[in-house]
C-alpha cells in the first residue's frame, strides 16, 4: 500500500478511534482506576500473552500486597511468585522481580519517564515501553501488542505472517502513523479495547467496529485470513513422573525447580528422571526404604510447547518426615500450603486433592 492512500486512512482511522472509546472504552478495569506508572508497568506485564478476564483478579491481589517499588523489591522472590501462581509465563514474574530491585537499589524506586531507561529493565520490550510511556506519561510512543497488530493487519490489509521482520516493520510504522499526538492515552487505550473487544482473533464484530467502512479486509472478506497465521509446530508431549510424599502429619516434601524449564522456580512435588526410580529416590533423598506406592490418577497438562502427563507415585509414610539429605532445594511444607511460596497450577491441584 503506497504512502499517500495511508496518510489519507490514518486521520479517520485514529478519529473514530477516539470517538468509539468515549462511548465504548473499557474505563472500569483496576489499572485504569487512579493510575500510576508503576500500576501501569504490572498491568502491561501481566497482559502480555494473557486475557483481561484472567488478569483482573491476580493484579488485585498484587497490588494489594505488593503496592509500590519498594514494597515488591523488600519481599522475596518465592513470594512473588506465589502471588503470580496459575497465571503462567513466570518469567515475566521473576523478570519483574528484578526489575524492582534495579529500581529500588539504583533509582530511589522511581520509576522512570524515559525510553532508554524503560527498555533496559528486564522483561520490557519496545511495546511495553510504549505503552507506559503512553499510558502513565502521556508521551507520544506506539505500541504493537497482539491486538493492535490485528486491528492494522485488517484494516490496511497486510499479508504476511506476523514473525517476519519486514512485517513487524510495516505495522510498526502504521502504529507510528496512527499514535496521535494529543489524546495519546485515549487512543493507546482505545486501540487495545477494540482489537479485544471488536476486532477479536475469531468472529470479529464487525458491524460493530467504526472502523469497518474503510477496512481493506472486510472489503475483501478477508477478516478471518488476517493477520496471516503461521503453521503452529506441533507439542512436544513430555510425561512427567512425580514422587508425592506425605507424612503422618500431613506435611509434603516439595522441590525448588530451577529457573530453566517447564515451572522454573516453582515449588513442585520432587520430579523422577530417567534412570531413577521412586524407591531408589527416597533412598538417596531421605536415607529410607519404602514398601508402598499409589499410582495416582495421571493428569494432562498443556502449556505453550508440550502437551504433559504428569505422573504422581504416591508414598504415605507412617513416621514423622525425615531429614533431606545433601539438597537444599527440598523442603517440608505443611498442608495446605501457604501463599509465600510459588506452585504450578496441576500442582496446587493436586496438592488440595490428597
Amino acid at each position: 500500500m503506497c504512502l499517500r492512500l495511508i496518510i489519507l486512512m490514518n486521520k479517520p482511522f485514529t478519529n473514530k478511534i477516539l470517538t468509539w472509546y468515549d462511548v465504548n472504552g473499557r474505563k472500569d478495569l483496576p489499572w485504569k482506576i487512579n493510575p500510576s506508572p508503576y500500576s501501569i508497568w504490572i498491568s502491561e506485564v501481566m497482559l502480555q500473552q494473557t486475557q483481561v478476564v484472567t488478569v483482573i483478579p491476580y493484579f488485585l491481589k498484587f497490588m494489594d500486597r505488593f503496592p509500590s517499588i519498594d514494597v515488591l523489591a523488600r519481599s522475596q522472590l518465592d513470594e512473588v511468585l506465589g502471588y503470580w501462581s496459575g497465571l503462567g509465563y513466570y518469567a515475566r514474574a521473576r523478570n519483574i522481580y528484578r526489575a524492582s530491585r534495579i529500581l529500588y537499589l539504583d533509582n530511589k524506586s522511581i520509576f522512570p519517564n524515559s525510553y532508554d531507561e524503560i527498555i533496559k529493565l528486564p522483561g520490557i520490550g519496545r511495546s511495553t515501553a510504549g505503552a507506559i510511556l503512553a499510558l502513565a506519561y502521556k508521551k507520544k510512543f506506539s505500541i504493537l501488542d497482539g491486538n493492535v497488530k490485528r486491528v492494522l493487519s485488517r484494516y490496511y490489509r497486510v499479508k504476511g505472517t506476523l514473525e517476519k521482520a519486514s512485517i513487524q516493520k510495516k505495522l510498526w510504522d502504521l502504529s507510528d502513523i496512527n499514535t496521535p499526538t494529543k489524546s495519546i492515552a485515549k487512543y493507546t487505550q482505545g486501540i487495545m479495547d477494540l482489537g479485544a473487544t471488536i476486532c477479536s482473533r475469531s468472529k470479529p464484530k464487525c458491524n460493530l467496529c467504526p472502523l469497518s467502512i474503510n477496512c481493506l479486509a472486510r472489503i475483501y472478506h478477508e477478516q478471518d485470513l488476517l493477520p496471516s497465521k503461521k503453521l503452529r509446530q506441533k507439542k512436544k508431549k513430555k510425561d512427567i513422573n512425580l514422587v508425592v510424599i506425605i507424612d503422618n502429619e500431613k506435611s509434603i516434601l516439595l522441590e525448588k525447580r530451577q529457573e530453566r524449564g517447564i515451572w522454573g522456580g516453582l515449588y513442585s512435588f520432587p520430579e523422577i528422571l530417567d534412570g531413577q526410580t521412586c524407591t531408589s529416590w527416597v533412598k538417596e533423598k531421605l536415607g529410607i526404604n519404602i514398601n508402598r506406592i499409589d499410582k495416582l490418577p495421571p493428569i494432562r497438562h498443556s502449556l505453550t510447547h508440550y502437551d504433559l502427563l504428569i505422573k504422581p507415585n504416591k508414598i504415605k509414610l507412617d513416621s514423622r518426615l525425615p531429614e533431606t539429605k545433601n539438597d537444599e532445594q527440598l523442603y517440608w511444607h505443611k498442608v495446605p500450603v501457604d501463599n509465600n511460596i510459588g506452585i504450578a497450577k496441576p500442582i496446587s491441584s493436586l496438592i488440595n486433592n490428597l
